[in-house]
This record gives C-alpha cells, structure tokens and sequence, in this order.
C-alpha cells in the first residue's frame, strides 16, 4: 500500500511461496513473482489458487493493518474497471 495503488504492478524477482503476491492481490495491485525453485512456484501457484475461495479472501483480508483505508478506496475502484479486471494475469 505503501508504494503502489490498486491496478499498478509489484514484482518480486525472488518470490519464494509468494507472500508478497497474495498481499498484492489481496490489495488489487497486479504481480508479477519470478521464482526458479519448482517446489516454491508450485507452493506460488496453489497459495494463489486458494484466492479463489471467498472465506479465505475474507480471513487474509481481515489480517491486513490497513484494511479500513482499502476498504474506503473500494467504491474508487469499483468504478474503473481497468483495475479490476486482471484476471488473465499468469498470478
């Protein structure tokens, strides 16, 4: 939150289990993680997966310091589609 807005891009070089890649899609910033170990991109791959499960959206989201000033940028967001709709995104 600190040093982008939603829609923008974060890349992690060494992305390990991608920590950084759920907090930025969690926060609605794209990312881009490069990570060369199978087992961590594998670990990657279905941390991201699990996005896809509301509840858990709602108990990462709910660990997030933050969250109430996220949650009043929502209604900014909601209307430019342009940083919603990321979803063909490899991550």
């Amino acid at each position: 939150m600190a040093s982008t807005q939603p829609g923008e891009w974060v890349l992690d070089p060494f992305c390990g289990s991608s920590t950084t890649g759920i907090a930025a899609n969690l926060l609605a910033r794209r990312y881009l993680g490069i990570e060369q170990e199978q087992e961590f991109a594998a670990m990657s791959r279905n941390r991201r997966e699990e996005l896809n499960k509301i509840e858990i959206v709602a108990k990462y989201r709910s660990k997030i310091k933050d969250i109430d000033y996220l949650n009043s940028l929502l209604p900014l967001m909601a209307s430019d589609n342009s940083v919603l709709m990321y979803n063909d995104l490899p991550f």
